[in-house]
């Protein structure tokens, strides 16, 4: 987070796309979106809806949001917190109330709307590396392998297996061994709740 305290988060946006080796257009095709609009995010302009989808590619989170919390809730509360209507917070930043509703209740609206809330919020560095992108990973390392064994019941793995058995040749990963193997017999009934194809 260090090296994002002075940017806006479009500047983090390039900064990440580029740290990533990603041109404009590599990051617009990964992101469903066009070229012409990760031009517009990376200046500042375009929509919510893009922002949030180009984010995950580029490892990035919003920093002030818990899971489960969108980031609309997050301004929300930092609104009340700062003693704003909705009415107050439209005329400081230079929009409509019906604007700040939607910026709040779906998170949706255009970038510069954002911009300029994050601003009068006091949210400076609103973004941060996601987990992932920090190299945590999804299991933190200190875990044993009897913590992290696959809990598949064996019903359902057989189910999966027997469905997917005819492309299952070659490398299949053993959760429990923490290995994978080549050539591991799928149809083995004693390795069923572990084999899973990689």
């Amino acid at each position: 987070m260090e090296r994002f305290s002075h940017m806006s988060f479009f500047e983090i946006l390039r900064a990440e796309r580029v740290g990533r080796g990603l041109t404009q257009a590599e990051l617009a095709s990964r992101a469903k979106i066009s070229i012409p609009t990760v031009r517009a995010l990376e200046s500042g302009a375009g929509t919510i809806l893009s922002l949030e989808a180009v984010l995950p590619i580029l490892g990035l989170r919003w920093r002030v949001t818990t899971p489960g919390k969108h980031m609309g809730r997050v301004l929300a509360e930092r609104r009340r917190a700062r003693g704003f209507s909705q009415q107050i917070l439209a005329r400081k930043i230079g929009c409509n109330r019906v604007t700040v509703i939607a910026l709040e209740a779906e998170f949706s609206g255009r970038v510069a709307t954002l911009a300029a809330a994050l601003r009068l919020l006091r949210l400076r560095t609103p973004l941060e590396r996601s987990d992932l992108a920090k190299g945590q990973g999804l299991v933190p390392p200190k875990n044993g392998m009897e913590q992290d064994r696959v809990m598949t019941p064996p019903d359902l793995a057989k189910a999966i297996i027997d469905h997917f058995s005819h492309a299952m040749a070659g490398r299949v990963l053993d959760p429990s061994l923490g290995c994978a193997h080549r050539g591991h017999p799928v149809t083995d009934s004693d390795n069923i709740r572990s084999v899973i194809p990689i």
